[in-house]
């Protein structure tokens, strides 16, 4: 947990019984350009600022100790290939 995060508890969540699918249904048009990343956030249900907090508070301590998750999409694409560094990055 990052320093001076506190713990916290959420009401349980509700699963879905599609819910291994149902990224998708956020993923594709977050990639697609026609739903932002706060918007996904929102109809989640999240404070998008807090969740926003959260995500930059969690990728600086992942960073600052070295650690690559195969889910960071900084670091890799949805079929798990690194990502091109932004200096290297195809632009149109």
């Amino acid at each position: 947990m990052p320093s001076g995060a506190t713990s916290m508890t959420n009401p349980a969540k509700v699963e879905l019984l599609e819910s291994p699918g149902r990224a998708g249904v956020y993923l594709n048009p977050i990639r697609s350009g026609t739903l932002t990343l706060p918007e996904a956030i929102a109809q989640q249900g999240y404070d998008v600022e807090q969740q926003l907090n959260e995500i930059e508070a969690t990728n600086n301590v992942l960073d600052a100790k070295g650690i690559i998750l195969d889910c960071d999409p900084r670091r890799v694409n949805d079929k798990g290939a690194v990502q091109p560094s932004p200096e290297n990055a195809v632009t149109n």
